[in-house]
């Protein structure tokens, strides 16, 4: 559904009796006039989290990791700017004690090396939370965290890592600097048209910031700005 310029009133107008049509979470009803207040005055509709509306910013987070927000509300949000959690972030918020007891009983289940999915239909932050473990990696998580998975036998690289495009084409690279070194690599004219091609996607933000990271862990904090003409 297409939101209209109509639906997006100016934000000194927006009240609980004029709010877009599309919305119907009433949590994001209740903090919509409060994000455009905040924006009209810092720039940005991220309200701090001991602030007032800050706490229902956490539960549109949380919602949304819960596939609970619809399409169009997602939309809007994006529109204003409002910043959703990475997945790494998922790990950081989330209450350790509780999401492990949470994978611990999903290998009891499926007995699968905990290759949970994703987009787990029945845990969704389960999920999003195993996915961010994944890639912060047993160095970036807190060591007693990084021991305790250990300590279960958590498998810290999916089988299901091979579906992505990207994350393969990443991986080989990442091989190749580590033999031929990172020069001969990116010397490589097929490689400079790989990049560009993800310098293109960011342009157009269709590249994620978590791919975006790794495009800078492989060709440098300028990656940007290298290859082009």
């Amino acid at each position: 559904m297409k939101i209209t310029s109509r639906e997006r009133a100016p934000t000194c107008f927006v009240t609980q009796d004029n709010l877009p049509s599309v919305i119907s979470s009433p949590v994001l009803a209740a903090v919509y006039p409060k994000l455009l207040e905040w924006k009209s005055i810092y720039g940005n509709p991220n309200i701090p989290l001991k602030t007032s509306g800050g706490r229902q910013c956490k539960t549109l987070r949380r919602l949304h990791i819960e596939n609970k927000l619809t399409d169009e509300e997602i939309s809007l949000l994006n529109d204003i700017g409002f910043q959703f959690n990475s997945l790494e972030d998922v790990y950081r918020e989330a209450d350790f004690t509780e999401m492990i007891k949470r994978l611990i009983a999903y290998e009891k289940e499926y007995s699968n090396r905990y290759q949970v999915p994703k987009k787990l239909p029945s845990d969704p932050e389960l999920g999003a939370w195993v996915t961010g473990l994944r890639r912060l990696g047993p160095d970036e998580v807190l060591p007693e965290h990084a021991q305790q998975l250990n300590g279960i036998q958590f498998t810290w690289v999916s089988s299901r890592q091979c579906g992505s495009k990207f994350m393969t084409k990443y991986r080989e690279l990442t091989e190749r600097v580590e033999k031929e070194g990172q020069d001969a690599v990116l010397a490589d004219a097929d490689v400079q048209k790989w990049i560009k091609a993800q310098q293109m996607a960011r342009e157009r933000g269709t590249l994620s910031d978590t791919r975006f990271h790794y495009m800078e862990n492989l060709v440098g904090h300028d990656w940007m700005e290298e290859q082009k003409e």
